[in-house]
């Protein structure tokens, strides 16, 4: 998610000037109605998950599902936390940039001042702290354009120094997954290494292998076009791959061998890849379907026939 932010927030930065009510409309089509639409894709089946507890989904729900917080359905929606951080943080895009443009602040008093937010937000919502973390990485991905290498520099330093007291004298678990619902400091310090450090020779990488790889090209113009459709979907792509270990009975054989993990993870990854265009693509049909249906029943009802 801090890749997403940080493209974000460069994608913003190079995009042209709009009014901010034609901003924020653009912004609710391009992530509000596509998260609606899944929404209504999955209605069934949380239909069914509260049939199965012996009622009916409650008004207070249903409207915390279609404001981007959906019922706990196991694994269809463990991935929508993020839209509703997006959109407050988006609505914030223009008046950020214009402060950055205006008075040429540096990036480093930008990370300073998240930084402190964070330790003054010790006991805010969940939301508020992703909303700062995540915060910090658009502002971060607005600088694209401009030359910070050693304010880079000098956050990586500052956050590789605070891992190693969280790591070491602090007490935390490496285990990102523990210390990003909510995102902590650790958390926001190892994603600041990782994007300082891998990002740019991941970005030569893809660049090297768009240009040589025909097939390569096909995939990332695919996930270019239609990414957050696919992450939208991508639950029921590892619902089949969950499926297929469960069936051949993998799960205990990878659990209790390194070299069967070591395996798993790039095959996964693969896997995950391909599948998830196909499920998009019924995904995409079954929509079109059902609103054809739909327009066809509108059709009848309005010539009376």
């Amino acid at each position: 998610m801090p890749v997403v932010f940080y493209i974000a927030g460069a994608s913003f930065s190079l995009s042209s000037t709009k009014r901010y009510a034609e901003y924020v409309w653009s912004r609710i089509k391009r992530v509000a109605v596509p998260y609606w639409e899944y929404a209504l894709f999955c209605f069934p089946i949380v239909l069914a998950f509260f049939f199965k507890k012996g009622y009916l989904i409650p008004w207070d729900d249903f409207l915390l599902y279609l404001f981007f917080t959906p019922p706990p359905v196991p694994r269809i929606f463990s991935h929508i936390w993020f839209i509703l951080p997006y959109l407050l943080i988006c609505f914030c895009f223009p008046f950020l940039f214009k402060c950055i443009k205006k008075y040429h602040f540096p990036f480093i008093l930008f990370y300073g001042l998240f930084v402190l937010l964070m330790f003054c937000a010790t006991d805010a919502p969940e939301l508020i702290k992703m909303v700062i973390v995540y915060m910090l990485f658009a502002v971060w991905g607005m600088y694209y354009k401009q030359d910070i290498k050693r304010q880079n520099l000098v956050c990586m330093l500052a956050s590789a120094l605070y891992m190693g007291y969280a790591l070491f004298l602090g007490g935390y678990s490496f285990n990102m997954q523990l210390n990003k619902f909510p995102p902590n400091l650790l958390f926001v310090s190892y994603c600041m290494l990782v994007l300082g450090i891998g990002g740019h020779l991941m970005q030569k990488v893809v660049v090297i292998l768009y240009k040589r790889f025909a097939g390569v090209r096909k995939y990332i113009d695919a996930y270019g076009k239609d990414g957050y459709a696919i992450y939208l979907v991508h639950p029921f792509s590892t619902a089949i791959i969950y499926g297929i270990k469960y069936c051949f009975n993998l799960n205990g054989y990878i659990a209790d061998s390194l070299f069967l993990k070591i395996i798993y993870v790039p095959i996964g990854f693969f896997f995950l890849l391909f599948v998830n265009l196909y499920v998009l693509k019924v995904y995409n049909f079954l929509l079109s379907f059902f609103y054809k249906i739909v327009g066809k029943i509108l059709l009848r009802k309005a010539t009376g026939l």
